[in-house]
């Protein structure tokens, strides 16, 4: 009887909050990194909170640590015009991989300074096209569109060669990698896609289309790595458990179309997809459904570089040919009495403690049957427990609760229990004493 009551009561909670909370419809605007002129719009990424966004065009680099806001321009190469064709980033925005169309560099403090990297060895490389990297920067995967894939572990240190198709040249165009660089998935423009489960070691074909080679152009992958997207010159395809099935997704109805480009949230709820010439679509609950959105008014566009934020709230289109678009539907920040923004919880006036020096690195949840797995990076300086806000509003300030945790050199785990089902939102602060720290980005899932 009293889990009856219990079910009840979460349910009239459920319905109040969802019908008192609305969420933005997804609006675009424009963003000029390079100035009010067209550009050929290549390669993008974004960190997790969607604040450090980087584009490339055919000719200069750019970024910008407020989510599109301000742009300046970044110099990998040097000063010279390049073919910026890829990018990648970690979780955090300090770990970022981008490539020209002959080398690859790597910045490691958010674009500040950049080195080259050789997984080749130092020979220029005609297109590296396909990539992915894991939540924390250190798995990164990287694909020369006429030759060899190569992988790192230890943040492009060093690289090895690793070979879904065996000992022989392909064109590697899409790929993609869950949070904990674990499952990677790489396609080749007219043959087939590969899935590994166990962070290259071993590798299979997957066949969304059946048995018949394809031109891959397009992969996705959620943080968990049970939602994989991938699309082809005619078709798009989805699958929910991490490869072993798959179904066709339509955009557009039963209609052939050149999937270009891919985005998809952490939880694989929120997925973008742009036509290699028309329009851009997107689904809020995983390829079930889809509607049309228009950065650029009713025009079609080449749709190339797509990236978002974890959440999904923050999404970012380019055009080859055309402008860079922005949509940011995340919710205002609550203002204290005095009218500053508030980024960390009600500090007490009476504790002398120092706060943590930085916030956790909230970068994956895994949902389970009533229950979700947070995984988080520690933070820097003095901690002595972490707090986790939760609830089914993008504030995440339902519920919450504290638990003891000092110094840690690795990722912590924590498992929130008794959730309903529903999309959940999570964050987390670090607590020196009676002291807290900052809030974390806000991260979403789904829970069954």
């Amino acid at each position: 009887m009293k889990k009856v009551l219990l079910s009840s009561f979460l349910a009239i909670i459920l319905f109040f909050s969802l019908s008192l909370h609305s969420y933005a419809a997804v609006t675009w605007q424009e963003t000029q990194p390079a100035g009010n002129d067209d550009f050929n719009w290549e390669g993008s990424a974004m960190s997790s909170d969607g604040q450090t966004v980087i584009a490339g065009n055919s000719d200069r680099l750019y970024i910008s640590k407020n989510a599109g806001d301000t742009w300046t321009e970044t110099q990998p190469a040097g000063d010279t015009d390049q073919d910026w064709e890829m990018a990648r980033m970690s979780s955090n925005g300090q770990v970022i991989l981008v490539a020209d169309d002959a080398r690859l560099y790597i910045s490691k403090n958010g674009g500040d300074t950049w080195s080259e990297t050789q997984p080749a060895g130092d020979v220029d490389k005609n297109f590296w096209y396909p990539s992915g990297m894991s939540s924390d920067g250190q798995t990164i995967l990287a694909g020369v569109s006429s030759g060899r894939l190569y992988l790192t572990t230890n943040g492009g240190d060093t690289w090895s060669e690793t070979r879904p198709a065996g000992n022989t040249n392909k064109d590697w165009l899409p790929a993609d990698m869950s949070g904990n660089g674990q499952v990677i998935v790489a396609g080749v423009s007219g043959g087939r896609l590969y899935i590994t489960t166990n962070g290259g070691g071993a590798w299979a074909e997957a066949q969304p289309a059946g048995n018949a080679d394809e031109n891959w152009q397009t992969v996705s992958v959620s943080s968990n790595g049970q939602v994989i997207l991938a699309g082809d010159d005619t078709r798009l395809y989805i699958s929910t458990n991490g490869g072993d099935t798959w179904s066709e997704t339509q955009p557009v109805g039963n209609t052939d179309k050149s999937w270009a480009a891919s985005s998809i949230s952490s939880d694989g709820q929120t997925i973008l997809v742009g036509e290699g010439f028309g329009r851009l679509y997107i689904s809020t609950n995983g390829g079930d459904t889809w509607s049309e959105t228009q950065p650029a008014g009713s025009a079609d566009e080449e749709w190339v570089p797509l990236s978002m934020s974890s959440n999904g709230l923050i999404l970012l289109a380019g055009a080859y040919g055309g402008r860079l678009y922005i949509s940011d539907s995340s919710p205002t920040p609550t203002t204290n009495s005095n009218g500053s923004a508030s980024s960390a919880p009600n500090q007490p006036t009476s504790c002398t403690a120092a706060a943590p020096q930085s916030s956790p690195n909230l970068f994956q949840i895994k949902p389970g049957v009533s229950n979700a797995t947070l995984y988080f990076a520690p933070v820097s300086g003095q901690n002595t427990a972490y707090t986790i806000s939760y609830g089914f509003t993008p504030d995440a300030n339902q519920f919450a609760t504290t638990f003891n945790y000092g110094f840690s050199g690795g990722v912590i785990p924590y498992t929130i229990n008794y959730l309903f089902p529903t999309t959940w939102y999570f964050k987390v602060s670090g607590m020196n004493n009676c002291m807290p720290g900052e809030w974390s980005q806000t991260q979403f899932v789904k829970v069954n």
